[in-house]
């Protein structure tokens, strides 16, 4: 495929993207994150002062584990978005429990799918804002 034809990234599908990525994680929906992440996608940040690395399917289960119920929100703010061709990267603004959260989201969309493939995040206590 030439660049020509290489499927390009709209902002409203970025956008979505990243709605439906805080909405899996606000209501634990394994099957909505498994969706929206690519199978080979990686969870990187500083996590309460450890460096973390977490494959795809393991924060997913961290994520829906039954007593982080009620910890992710449905509130969020977009924070900037870049479009370059079939990438994009998006900055996402939310709370989960005890912290604030940004999180730099890059998609790619390949053969007519877009998925997140890599979530890198900052992390503040909620009492340092």
């Amino acid at each position: 495929m030439s660049e020509a034809e290489a499927p390009h990234l709209q902002i409203g599908e970025v956008l979505e993207l990243a709605r439906e990525y805080v909405i899996g994680v606000a209501s634990q929906n394994a099957g909505q994150l498994a969706g929206a992440f690519a199978e080979t996608a990686h969870v990187i940040g500083v996590d309460e002062g450890q460096s973390v690395n977490i494959p795809r399917d393991r924060w997913i289960d961290a994520m829906c584990a039954p007593e982080r119920k009620g910890l992710g929100s449905e509130t969020y703010q977009v924070g900037s978005v870049n479009l370059a061709g079939s990438v994009a990267t998006v900055t996402v603004m939310t709370t989960y429990g005890r912290f604030h959260y940004i999180d730099l989201l890059t998609l790619m969309k390949h053969e007519n799918r877009t998925r997140i493939i890599q979530k890198c995040f900052h992390q503040t206590p909620v009492s340092a804002n």
